[in-house]
């Protein structure tokens, strides 16, 4: 299948963005014992962590608007998301998400069995890996992954240090609920990676393993 990152139509999780080297099956990238606090302490992560749930101006006709701090706040191990668009608000066509990944880090090998994604570069350098292709994308590209296609993604911005921000859509919605369950049992301590890759599974998502990064472009 040819893979055009110029047109994207929807979508991305964020899943679960989290430590692997305690987990054999999740990322190495995840592991946060390398980020120090002057990455941390950014001013994109300052605001984001500073940002409550915020309600949406509605407006007549159904529709909304949200300005850039506006969205219900959900954070997987520190990493913070947010639900711009749920399959309430959009009549379960889509869900639309933020979300901050730190430098190194970034999900799993995963698929999708029952929505597909795409990505769109906010701020920072994301490298890809879709069905063992990758793609090198910086601010203003799109990512399109449809159902059924293995990918993941990192921050590659490690020289300077900085978390790198990512719109995501996913088509049909509801993957939000995902989130906001898979969030409790990685936010507690000890995180339950196990019940993690089940819950994943329940939704339709198979957690495949850590990535390859040397494979070719």
């Amino acid at each position: 299948m040819a893979i055009n990152i110029n047109y994207v139509i929807v979508i991305q999780f964020a899943l679960i963005l989290v430590t692997a080297e305690k987990h054999p099956t999740f990322s190495r990238n995840f592991g946060r014992s390398h980020v120090d606090d002057t990455v941390t302490n950014t001013p994109l992560l300052r605001i984001s962590q500073m940002y409550p749930t915020m309600k949406p101006i509605n407006l007549p006709g159904g529709a909304l608007s949200l300005d850039q701090n506006e969205g219900e706040a959900t954070k997987i191990l520190g990493n913070p998301y947010y639900i711009k668009l749920s399959s309430k608000q959009t009549d379960g066509q889509f869900t639309m998400m933020e979300g901050i990944v730190l430098p190194g880090e970034g999900p799993a090998m995963h698929v999708h069995h029952f929505e597909n994604e795409a990505f769109y570069v906010l701020e920072g350098e994301i490298q890809f890996i879709i069905n063992n292709r990758t793609v090198l994308a910086s601010k203003g590209t799109c990512v399109y992954a449809p159902r059924g296609v293995v990918h993941t993604f990192r921050n590659i911005n490690g020289t300077n240090a900085r978390p790198a921000r990512l719109q995501f859509w996913f088509s049909p919605a509801g993957i939000e609920n995902y989130f906001e369950q898979v969030s409790r049992v990685l936010n507690q301590k000890p995180p339950n990676f196990d019940l993690a890759i089940q819950i994943a599974k329940e939704w339709g998502i198979d957690i495949i393993g850590p990535p390859n990064w040397s494979i070719g472009s």
